[in-house]
């Protein structure tokens, strides 16, 4: 079983262009919950998700894309309105840099 992601961008003329198509599974070796995306650019980040406190989910990354390999943390938290509030850090070491903060409303609004 798995739960998959299709991120997508709205082009001017209505027409949905991919981004992401990103897959949560359950690792059995592991006994872990993991996460494997493609970019549109075509890069592959897996990695980790962890459930927080209060129902959030913490998705701990390695990304390649291309020769360039990153360290990212992404947080998706559930707003009391219904909305998600994502952020992205990228790492290096103990440093977080902050690359995305973004409030997704819920669908169809």
């Amino acid at each position: 079983d798995y739960v998959r992601v299709l991120a997508v961008e709205e082009s001017g003329d209505g027409a949905s262009i991919p981004l992401l198509d990103a897959y949560v599974y359950h690792h059995t070796g592991r006994d872990a919950l993991r996460l494997l995306a493609l970019s549109k650019e075509g890069g592959v980040y897996e990695g980790d998700v962890a459930e927080l406190e209060g129902g959030a989910l913490r998705f701990d990354l390695r990304g390649h894309d291309g020769e360039r390999v990153v360290e990212l943390e992404v947080r998706l938290d559930l707003e009391a309105d219904g909305s998600v509030r994502q952020r992205v850090w990228a790492l290096d070491g103990s440093e977080r840099t902050p690359s995305l903060d973004v409030l997704h409303g819920r669908s169809g609004e």
